[in-house]
């Protein structure tokens, strides 16, 4: 037995133990009457409500619980009976000086004999801490880290409570999808402190254009979401009008001003929608406002409801279109402007449908890469273009050369088992790497150089080769391309168009092929349709060229053909 501890006098009787346990108890006890007034409580009670002990008793305890728990509490201890005596519950209690503490609190009901009423023995053990600690990781569940702001989670549970009440009472509910303009060039010229700097000085000034119930969330990278309730038809797009007014105050980054707009959609709960509903109309509209050119904001309406079904129908016919072997490719092949001679052929989508249609990739590859299963179709398509390669360089005379060109998108792009996939397709087709010659749009590859870096890197290790496609179209800076492992620059069709005319287009690609010439890039002039385009381009240093003026994109068994009769090829 401890020290500290009394030993029982053998005359004492039980109850002088127990009635000494209660008074010293580390915990606070009372004992209470069936109408919850205080009969008796310890020194621990009295310390935790900051009451002395005398003023403890014959306190209503209901009157000491927080009015929000109080009802709640005082239900559940009346329900307690001889056959289920017992009871744990926690609610908040209130302190002599108004501060409130939590507590875990178990009733046992005392039934008493016949010379005494049932009464309560209630045990108080505070909890405030742990209340705080869990409210402290629920907050980092729902929130996100930099802004403070709801997250995705918790945004979708908002939403979701929103439209039902807006069914239960009939008002109305909006929701803006907002994505801020060029944020990966702020990331890249200024770094990503000033990124996080630019997404926390934003959600401070959007919370100003809010009311008291509208939630401002973080969807994630630079897409923020708003949801207003209770509102007016019009209120989606006047809130929009404020953001974008508010937006053209520029922002303080590292000591200078940036100015920043934003893409908005906005969407209206309709009969029906639910939380994903309402964010794809309104991503969708906001997706409408980047294409018609950004600093903006669109309403989703019914033409944009019939493109988006349209959409759905495409995504569902696609799955199909996989499952059922629609898809395969075209060929189109690339030439030296030196010599004329056949030097690779790119590898094309196209989807073969069961009516007999042809759908041409930028009518599916878009929803595949949204959707994710252009990582299924890229696979089964890279599979394919390699091993079709493979075969010719085997099977036609002049071919052993030959490469083929594959397009990856930027979901393909950034997969983690890209450089395995192109590895196992190269080894299956018994071809050498630098017969591949893997294509990265500009726009997918200068979106983060970093990992650009990293994965070209990866790439080229596996003895690839590497080019930037439809370059010129994007913001490219010197200083980046010097970065990556990359072996050719593909021009994009349309400067090509346009060299012939009036405009600066010819200009623009002299200095495209003067910059490769520099840094000992290989340049390739997509879209070629004339024998003046081939003469201009040739003249300035074009390496390659690919178009219409020496073949459409053809199929494999039209494409063998053509090989066997252009191989070698003669100017």
């Amino acid at each position: 037995m401890p020290a500290d501890v009394p030993a029982r006098r053998p005359d004492a009787p039980l109850g002088y133990w127990l009635s000494e346990a209660f008074h010293t108890a580390y915990s606070g006890s009372a004992i209470l009457s069936i109408d919850l007034r205080i009969v008796e409580g310890n020194a621990a009670l009295a310390r935790l409500l900051q009451f002395p002990v005398a003023e403890l008793v014959g306190a209503d305890l209901a009157q000491l619980v927080h009015g929000d728990d109080r009802q709640r509490s005082c239900t559940l201890i009346a329900e307690l009976t001889p056959a289920a005596p017992s009871l744990r519950i926690e609610h908040r209690l209130v302190r002599r000086d108004g501060t409130t503490v939590w507590v875990e609190q178990t009733h046992t009901l005392l039934s008493g004999d016949g010379s005494s009423p049932p009464h309560l023995l209630s045990i108080f053990l505070d909890i405030t801490e742990r209340k705080r600690e869990r409210a402290s990781l629920t907050h980092q569940v729902f929130h996100d880290p930099l802004t403070g702001l709801p997250n995705r989670a918790l945004l979708e549970d908002r939403i979701s409570h929103a439209v039902a009440r807006s069914a239960r009472i009939g008002s109305l509910v909006h929701l803006l999808f907002l994505d801020i303009d060029r944020f990966k060039s702020i990331n890249d010229g200024s770094g990503h402190a000033a990124g996080d700097e630019l997404l926390t000085a934003l959600s401070t000034r959007l919370r100003g254009a809010l009311r008291a119930g509208d939630t401002l969330a973080r969807y994630g990278g630079d897409e923020f979401v708003i949801v207003c309730e209770d509102g007016q038809p019009g209120d989606g797009v006047d809130l929009a009008a404020r953001i974008e007014a508010l937006l053209r105050e520029p922002f303080v980054l590292g000591g200078r001003e940036v100015l920043v707009s934003a893409s908005i959609g906005i969407a209206r709960a309709r009969p029906g929608d639910d939380a994903h509903a309402m964010l794809r109309n309104a991503d969708a509209a906001m997706y409408r406002a980047k294409q018609s050119g950004r600093a903006r904001s669109v309403l989703f309406d019914d033409d944009l409801q019939a493109e988006a079904a349209a959409r759905q129908g495409t995504e569902a016919a696609l799955r199909s279109a996989i499952a059922g072997n629609e898809l395969l490719l075209h060929y189109q092949p690339i030439l030296d402007l030196g010599t004329g001679s056949v030097v690779a052929l790119e590898a094309l989508a196209r989807w073969s449908r069961e009516d007999g249609v042809l759908v041409h990739p930028g009518d599916f590859l878009a929803i595949a890469e949204d959707s994710g299963m252009i990582l299924p179709i890229g696979e089964f398509l890279l599979d394919a273009a390699v091993a079709q390669v493979g075969i010719w360089r085997r099977a036609i005379p002049g071919a052993q050369d030959l490469g083929v060109a594959v397009n990856i998108s930027a979901r393909q792009f950034t997969a983690p088992n890209l450089v395995d996939v192109l590895g196992r397709a190269i080894r299956a087709a018994d071809i050498p790497a630098s017969a591949v010659h893997v294509e990265i749009a500009e726009d997918v590859i200068m979106d983060d150089v970093d990992r650009s870096q990293e994965i070209c890197a990866a790439l080229k290790a596996l003895g690839v080769q590497l080019a930037i496609d439809d370059f010129g179209t994007g913001y490219t800076s010197l200083s980046r391309l010097r970065r990556l492992p990359i072996d050719a620059v593909k021009i994009d069709r349309g400067l090509i168009a346009g060299m012939t005319g009036a405009g600066q287009d010819r200009v623009i690609v002299h200095a495209i092929i003067s910059l490769a010439k520099a840094l000992s890039l290989d340049v390739v002039a997509e879209g070629v349709e004339s024998d003046e385009q081939r003469d201009l381009l040739a003249a300035l240093g074009c390496h390659r060229g690919q178009g219409f003026l020496w073949q459409r994109p053809q199929p494999t068994a039209a494409m063998e053909p053509w090989l066997i009769s252009h191989l070698p090829l003669t100017p």
